[in-house]
């Protein structure tokens, strides 16, 4: 090696470890909070934070842990291992902290459909969705600037047993629906089939789902579940962002 090529490999060493040193708050200010994500508390160091309360548009986690690998320095990337842990909510996956934004990376969990659908809340109250995020990168502001993953859900099929109807699981593609993430809804079973696109904005979840639906049974399930018949045949159900305040 030539005496620069030290010199510059002991410069990254010595970056990468003041970087790895720094009080994981430090870091949580500077590149998450301009994102609009808040935490009632931060410790640790960088290379091994814990979070409680992060707050992030109207979702609330109990507690997260991230475990920053130190390689991913050299790329002037920051990429941690995170887990997030809540009655409602378990996941984990990588998040990557670049400059201009942040990724979500071969990320998984189960949440409470609930807590994403509130107007489902009724009908599916112990009901979960599963997920799984291939990517999702936001820019510096929060912002959606692409998305690739699949959610889904047996929720219908079980409130379809309560008269039984025979209902189909719910599956999903994440999308960017504006700024906002987004998601993309269908299902099918021999007498109903249901889509709608889902936008998940700072106020809450907006948009709309349809069935199609002649079977009694899907329609009184369906009644129960909130859908208003719309046409002959068609069943909707609007989901308005919640009212602040």
């Amino acid at each position: 090696m030539t005496r620069l090529s030290l010199i510059l490999l002991g410069l990254i060493c010595f970056s990468g470890f003041v970087i790895a040193s720094a009080p994981a708050r430090l870091a949580f200010d500077l590149a998450l909070r301009p994102a609009g994500v808040e935490a009632g508390l931060v410790q640790g160091l960088v290379w091994d934070a814990r979070l409680a309360r992060v707050r992030a548009g109207n979702q609330t986690i109990a507690s997260a842990r991230a475990e920053l690998d130190p390689l991913s320095l050299a790329a002037l990337n920051a990429r941690f291992d995170v887990t997030l842990s809540d009655p409602e909510l378990r996941a984990d996956g990588f998040a990557v902290l670049h400059p201009g934004g942040v990724r979500i990376e071969d990320a998984s969990g189960v949440v409470r459909l609930s807590r994403v659908l509130p107007a489902l809340a009724a009908f599916a109250p112990e009901e979960s969705a599963r997920f799984e995020i291939a990517r999702l990168a936001l820019d510096d502001q929060g912002r959606c600037l692409s998305a690739e993953g699949r959610v889904s859900s047996t929720a219908l099929i079980a409130l379809g047993e309560r008269y039984g109807a025979a209902m189909p699981a719910l599956g999903g593609e994440l999308l960017c629906a504006g700024e906002s993430v987004g998601l993309q809804l269908s299902g099918a079973s021999e007498g109903l089939s249901i889509d709608g696109r889902i936008r998940f904005g700072v106020g809450g979840p907006e948009g709309r789902i349809e069935a199609r639906a002649t079977e009694s049974a899907i329609v009184a399930a369906l009644s129960f579940a909130g859908f208003d018949q719309v046409g002959q045949g068609v069943y909707a159900l609007s989901l308005p962002a919640e009212e602040e305040g």
